[in-house]
């Protein structure tokens, strides 16, 4: 069981380095696309084919649509990489939340047993009361024997 376990941890890391290589080199991508939309409008620009106004426009859109998409990019892959640990057993923050809350009701629970079964055992038992010995009578002293007997 501690394999699996193991197993699954070592494939969450996998496929959270995989994940962060895939969205770093997405940022990479756009920032160079912006880069790129940046020079292609200034030529627009120098040229004199679209104002600078509208392409500071353009400019601010295309920023703002790259930043949409990487913020959607990032949660669609977040859902992705929890379904897969999902399906590999890893369990989730909540998961481990939720068992963290059974085990302080558990622990709590116990702890009441065991004082109660200490308190049960530490209770003196009931004692019967004896009633105290009255002494005897002395024995009645043997009838005086008879002449002639024995």
């Amino acid at each position: 069981m501690k394999d699996v376990g193991n197993h699954g941890r070592a494939a969450a890391r996998s496929m959270a380095d995989l994940t962060r290589t895939v969205l770093m080199s997405g940022v990479g991508v756009a920032g160079l696309a912006l880069d790129e939309a940046k020079a292609f409008l200034d030529k627009l620009v120098e040229r004199g084919e679209i104002a600078e106004k509208d392409a500071r426009k353009l400019m601010a859109d295309l920023t703002q649509r790259s930043k949409d998409q990487a913020e959607q990019a990032l949660a669609d892959t977040e859902r992705q990489v929890i379904d897969a640990l999902g399906h590999l057993g890893v369990p989730t923050k909540n998961d481990v939340a939720e068992l963290n809350a059974k085990m302080s009701l558990l622990a709590t629970k116990l702890d009441e047993l065991i004082a109660s079964r200490a308190a049960k055992t530490a209770a003196p038992a009931p004692q019967t009361v004896i009633p105290p010995q009255v002494p005897a009578a002395p024995a009645a002293s043997p009838p005086p024997a008879t002449p002639g007997e024995g």
